[in-house]
């Protein structure tokens, strides 16, 4: 079993342990668990050192982090030195509180824990660090150390010490589960590809100059609503002049606003206008190319054409936008920017469609560099790290990201360092739970013309309420908003494209067995 996957399964037994014993971070303070909020999650970037697993607590409105340092086994007694070390380091780095946590014994030593525990409490007693030790897990539970770990030395961390204007050396930002932010459409592995290859080919570029095309109209859209920032920057929501900065800019416009997404509309010969929807130069699969704006009846180009050949007032050009670009757009208006009682409908769509490629752009790249941030495959500094490097070697060698060798790579880059391994575990010893107290999932089940049928959308928002509830690997209150979304739909899709699950939806559940997981199609991404 990999080093990651016992980190993940051992930071979520902690953070469900800190929560229902809280004598083990606040001896003595008589604090209740209903007063704890506890989440396993991961340090979102790769700033060094980097601590296997985080845990973030809620405690009276105060956010304090937790850094974990494991060492398995078969790194040593030497791993108990290394780890002091490290934990210390994760102090420093801005952390409230590190756990370090070694096996049980050593062939060669016996009682880790204990000298441990003496070693900090004669050099410094008064240390936020914790001593955990770990016996072999139990895998065919959903968190496989319950009951399995063994508080060596607990302490009373005092909240009141923190000082909320410190800095952290580390991104506070987290996802809302365990494993890494992946999206379908967002994460694939073209997409990955791409943006690590801009990145790889900027960073190794000096005196790099910006050079993208913006439509007269665009321009004259932009100019309008913010004047003092270009139209490059603000199409790509990227005003700084970091190197990631740099390479996102290039990103977006070489692939996603090219030349031929910038239009919107052709006029045919009645005088009618047609939306022009051009793909994007972004794979979805080997064979097909993503669409961003256009393409379906609800996309902005179509619903700006459908308002423009039908429109009266700018009210009707106005119902095209999204809820961000009509607040935008009415702002501008009392500002004076703009006046909607003269701006002619086609300048207003061109501002709406602007707006929109803004607003895309924020999303989109939230999506690709965390997501390779998540996976280990991007350097905090913007830069492609070894694997990042490796997997866009092998796939401009070959010319082809989505099978061979670099699809493994980026399979198990998002397995492993992203982690879906551990969902994909959660998923199936919940299950097992769900099925073995109830094989018919009757709570939930559908009758239809005397044939049960498995209710997977139940069975799925049951095994996620486990996971939130009692992993504490999902933090429901960190949830992106927006567009109502099906349990795991992101996790999903992505697994999907692994071949680990079913591709035909109808097939992916099974009465009694919940998710079907294929087994040896996983292991194959962990033998590269």
């Amino acid at each position: 079993m990999s080093h990651d996957l016992y980190a993940s399964w051992v930071t979520a037994e902690l953070s469900s342990l800190f929560k229902s014993d809280t004598e083990i971070l606040f001896k003595g303070q008589s604090i209740s668990s209903s007063q704890i909020t506890s989440f396993a999650n991961r340090e979102s970037g790769r700033r060094w050192p980097i601590p296997d697993g985080r845990i973030s607590i809620s405690l009276d409105l105060k956010e304090i982090e937790v850094a974990l340092e494991l060492k398995r086994t078969n790194e040593g007694l030497h791993g108990v030195l290394t780890a002091t070390g490290q934990s210390q380091a994760y102090l420093k780095k801005g952390y409230d509180i590190s756990v370090i946590a070694v096996p049980d014994e050593y062939v060669s030593y016996e009682n880790p824990g204990p000298y441990l525990k003496a070693l900090l409490d004669s050099v410094n007693p008064n240390s936020n660090i914790v001593v955990v030790t770990y016996s072999p897990p139990d895998e065919t539970k959903p968190s496989p150390f319950k009951g399995r770990l063994t508080i060596h030395r607990d302490i009373s961390f005092d909240r009141a010490s923190i000082n909320a204007s410190r800095v952290r050396e580390f991104n506070a930002n987290k996802a809302s589960t365990q494993w890494a932010h992946l999206r379908e459409g967002s994460s694939d592995a073209h997409c990955f590809f791409k943006y690590l290859q801009i990145a790889k080919n900027v960073s190794a570029t000096e005196n790099y100059c910006e050079k993208m095309y913006v439509s007269a109209e665009l321009q004259s859209a932009c100019d309008l609503i913010n004047p003092n920032i270009s139209a490059i920057k603000f199409l790509s929501n990227a005003s700084g002049e970091a190197l990631h900065d740099y390479i996102w800019r290039k990103y977006w416009f070489d692939y996603v606003i090219t030349s031929d997404m910038q239009k919107i509309w052709k006029t045919n010969a009645l005088g009618q206008k047609e939306a022009i929807n051009f793909d994007s130069k972004l794979k979805s699969d080997a064979n097909t190319y993503k669409k961003f704006f256009g393409g379906k009846s609800n996309s902005t180009k179509n619903k700006l054409v459908e308002a423009l050949n039908s429109g009266s007032s700018s009210k009707d050009i106005l119902k095209a936008a999204s809820g961000e670009a009509s607040k935008k757009i009415l702002q501008l208006n009392a500002n004076n920017k703009i006046d909607l009682s003269t701006i002619s409908f086609e300048e207003l769509a061109w501002i709406i469609f602007a707006l929109n490629i803004h607003h895309r752009a924020h999303s989109f790249r939230e999506d690709v560099d965390s997501g390779l941030s998540h996976i280990g495959m991007l350097e905090d500094d913007g830069r492609p790290s070894d694997s990042g490097y490796r997997f866009v070697d092998i796939s401009e060698r070959t010319n082809d990201c989505y099978s061979g060798k670099a699809f493994q790579l980026y399979g198990k880059a998002i397995l492993t360092e992203g982690q879906l391994a551990s969902f994909l575990h959660y998923v199936h010893r919940i299950s097992d739970e769900i099925f073995s107290n109830d094989p018919l999932f009757s709570s939930t089940r559908i009758i239809e013309n005397d044939t049960i049928k498995f209710n997977h959308e139940e069975y799925l928002l049951a095994v996620k309420s486990v996971m939130a509830r009692d992993l504490c690997v999902i933090n429901l209150a960190a949830e992106r908003g927006g567009v109502s979304r099906k349990p795991f739909q992101a996790e999903l899709a992505i697994l999907q494209k692994l071949e680990i699950i079913p591709k035909a939806r109808h097939k992916r559940f099974r009465l009694g067995g919940g998710l079907m997981i294929n087994w040896p199609k996983l292991s194959e991404y962990f033998e590269i």
